[in-house]
């Protein structure tokens, strides 16, 4: 593809213009061994372009001593993925893969030292190296029990040259996340419970600390399947929440993000005519990409 872009920062007269050309090549190679098992390779490049956020220039203040600015500057990242997947009885997945990027963004953190104002921005780092493996497993037992298993396991490794010394960070870090489906007699009672986990893990500058989430809801179907009642709620544990700790150069802190994400919910739903009638296909235009194409 080729882009060319023009922009300009109104309040301050800054511009800034993107003109390149990008190939995009993807290839996948797929072998039946047996009736039940396939294996695939595949290879793909990519472009990841900065959103709107990440390209204002405008300050943002989030308390006396912090404030976020966006980076007009910012460069798209351009990422190659090599994927070996195995599927078993097309319900069992399971793959390993190498992931590579080169100037990936992430935000940073710099700190005034005199004054002890910090601010957030987005940054390109140089290079960004992953390895992985993956699986997908369905549980289910008997009629009244279903399961889906996805789990996780990497390596992230980020090194850039990043305000006048040069970033070193890695980790082998893991997520799962289990979704179980219960059904509750045969008066249309069905309830979900859901849990995630994600490990402490590297981001750029910043070393993420591990979160998870529990989430639980029932819902009742009525006979003719034309209304369903749901009452769910979010993170029951409370700890869906963000801790970052940066720990570079003149930079040594730690930061806490919460917010309101135990929530409880009830929900109605009340369909009309005939349950038998085709939902109309959702058709997304090439004009959706083309927003996203603003650097």
């Amino acid at each position: 593809e080729h882009t060319h872009t023009n922009g300009k920062v109104v309040t301050t007269g800054e511009t800034f213009s993107r003109n390149y050309v990008y190939f995009f090549p993807s290839g996948v190679f797929n072998y039946k061994a047996t009736e039940n098992y396939t294996m695939s390779l595949s290879y793909s490049k990519r472009i990841d372009r900065p959103d709107y956020r990440q390209l204002n220039p405008l300050t943002f203040f989030a308390d006396p001593y912090t404030y976020v600015v966006g980076d007009p500057q910012l460069k798209p990242v351009i990422t190659h993925s090599f994927d070996f997947g195995h599927t078993y009885k097309n319900s069992y997945l399971f793959s390993a893969g190498y992931v590579q990027s080169r100037d990936a963004i992430t935000d940073v953190f710099y700190q005034n030292d005199s004054t002890k104002v910090s601010y957030q921005t987005p940054a390109n780092m140089q290079n960004f190296n992953q390895f992985y493996i993956s699986a997908s497993i369905p549980v289910n037992i008997k009629e009244w029990f279903s399961a889906s298993v996805n789990a996780s396991a990497y390596s992230n490794k980020y090194t850039s040259i990043l305000q006048g010394g040069n970033l070193v960070t890695e980790n082998y870090s893991w997520d799962a996340n289990v979704t179980s489906n219960f059904v509750l007699g045969k008066k249309g009672w069905a309830a979900e419970l859901s849990a995630y986990y994600q490990s402490g893990m590297v981001w750029g500058q910043f070393y993420i600390k591990g979160l998870a989430q529990i989430t639980t809801g029932i819902q009742k179907t009525s006979k003719n399947k034309m209304s369903v009642f749901k009452v769910s709620l979010s993170d029951i544990t409370y700890t869906n929440r963000i801790a970052v700790v940066v720990n570079y150069q003149n930079q040594d802190f730690h930061t806490m993000r919460n917010w309101d994400s135990r929530v409880l919910m009830f929900s109605f739903v009340q369909r009309f005519g005939k349950n038998t009638v085709a939902q109309a296909r959702k058709r997304n235009s090439g004009a959706e990409d083309l927003k996203k194409r603003a650097n």
